[in-house]
């Protein structure tokens, strides 16, 4: 066991330790751990956990898996493979994978698992967690006009501690360098996301559908025509999750009320139409609402935040809204300076 591991395991017990002392805190946990052992928790938990480990070993056969590695695995699969399965709704949404795939490979995801090569002393190991708390200070100081010493000071500390950080284990590295296993390590959370996005969405999709059966079954009683509405759904919907979530309203009672396939084909593709159509023009909405909100404002911060939900909104919209969308905030813009940031927009 490495400091890493001994640190955590005090944090663990130190946090059990003032939660069994506090009657309130008790009985939340209590009913945390009943709720983990749930069916419904610790069934897609443990599938989850038997993929993770096929995974691994697909990767140990290719040369990407090592031994030595089972600690950063297991911690993957606590801080990220877990937040994926608990984040099924969003899978839903069209952007979840690009911007899932963008964080496992990004700069900031390849800084952390640098950072995570070496093991540093107990003392520093414990003291880790203290450098998150100041990270989420820093976010709240974000959004405080009158927190801006406060932002800057926290700024610097973390990127003393930061540079600190890298420097130490660029320094250890050279000191012992194995290419193999640095590579193996900075890839290990980039495949393993990969691998793990079609289970996620798989368990998003069993559960979207389960959700919209039961939709179903509570409109009729009539065995046949739930087989028919479901039947239907499923030639419909297939694997788009992004439109099974948009079954809803009266489209259930119109489709589990059909009296044939036929009928319950043509609703089930009336709906997929017209819920496309609805998509669509409201994503079109949003990022107007969103470029106009940002081409009006004159506050600096305000200003930066609307820029990234129009970016954001913007990667939604197909090559025709963007033309459209592009040519109004170009006409409405105030200045040289933000009709070049439109223009900078992907077309």
């Amino acid at each position: 066991m490495n400091n890493r591991e001994k640190a955590a395991l005090l944090w663990v017990g130190f946090a059990l330790m003032v939660a069994l002392t506090q009657p309130g805190l008790r009985g939340s946990l209590w009913s945390i751990a009943k709720s983990s052992m749930h069916p419904a928790v610790l069934g897609p938990t443990t599938a989850l956990l038997g993929w993770t480990v096929g995974l691994a070993s697909l990767a140990h056969v290719g040369g990407l898996w090592e031994s030595d590695l089972r600690a950063d695995t297991g911690y993957w699969f606590i801080t990220v493979g877990l937040g994926l399965l608990a984040s099924f709704k969003e899978h839903s949404d069209p952007a979840f994978l690009r911007h899932t795939i963008r964080r496992a490979v990004g700069l900031t995801a390849l800084m952390e698992g640098f950072a995570n090569l070496e093991v540093f002393g107990l003392v520093a190991e414990i003291f880790l967690p203290f450098m998150v708390l100041l990270g989420g200070t820093l976010a709240v100081s974000e959004s405080d006009q009158g927190g801006t010493p406060v932002h800057a000071l926290i700024t610097k500390v973390l990127s003393l501690v930061g540079l600190s950080v890298l420097v130490y284990v660029g320094i250890r590295l050279a000191a012992d360098f194995d290419a193999g296993h640095t590579a193996r390590a900075l890839a290990l959370p980039v495949w393993l996301t990969f691998g793990s996005l079609p289970f996620t969405y798989a368990f998003a999709l069993v559960v979207e559908y389960q959700a919209a059966f039961d939709r179903i079954d509570s409109r009729t009683d009539d065995v046949a025509q739930r087989r028919r509405a479901k039947r239907a759904l499923l030639r419909a919907a297939n694997v788009r999750l992004a439109e099974l979530a948009g079954f809803s309203g009266h489209w259930i009672w119109d489709l589990a009320s059909t009296e044939s396939d036929a009928d319950a084909r043509v609703v089930a593709q009336r709906w997929r139409q017209i819920w496309r159509a609805e998509q669509h023009a409201q994503r079109m909405r949003d990022a107007r609402a969103y470029m106009e909100t940002w081409l009006t404002l004159t506050d600096a911060t305000l200003a930066d935040i609307h820029t990234s939900s129009l970016r954001r909104a913007w990667e939604r919209l197909d090559g025709g809204q963007r033309e459209t969308l592009k040519a109004e905030g170009v006409r409405l813009a105030r200045n040289a300076t933000e009709v070049e940031a439109l223009r900078r927009l992907p077309d």
